[in-house]
């Protein structure tokens, strides 16, 4: 059993915008650690840099993620290389 900060739950989920270059990405919880998730497949871990914002790839990393406001526990919105990013919410 892994532990993670309770906060890390509200970013958990598939995230989309009209990029016609990369359009989805998700974000899920692994041994621990908070992943993004490409398209195709591949996963890079996240690394908390301070509430909301997370670096990628490793700890240094100059590319960041930033979620948005929650609504009913979890992220609107995801802002990643400079695009802005929506949840899609499943029914």
């Amino acid at each position: 059993s892994f532990e993670i900060p309770k906060s890390w739950r509200a970013y958990e989920g598939h995230y989309r915008s009209h990029n016609p270059w990369w359009n989805n990405f998700r974000v899920l919880v692994r041994k621990g650690n908070l992943y993004l998730v490409y398209p195709g497949g591949g996963a890079t871990q996240l690394f908390p840099l301070r509430e909301s914002v997370f670096a990628v790839g490793h700890e240094d990393a100059a590319e960041q993620i930033e979620f948005g406001a929650l609504a009913a526990g979890k992220a609107l919105s995801a802002r990643y290389s400079g695009g802005d990013y929506y949840r899609a919410f499943s029914p």
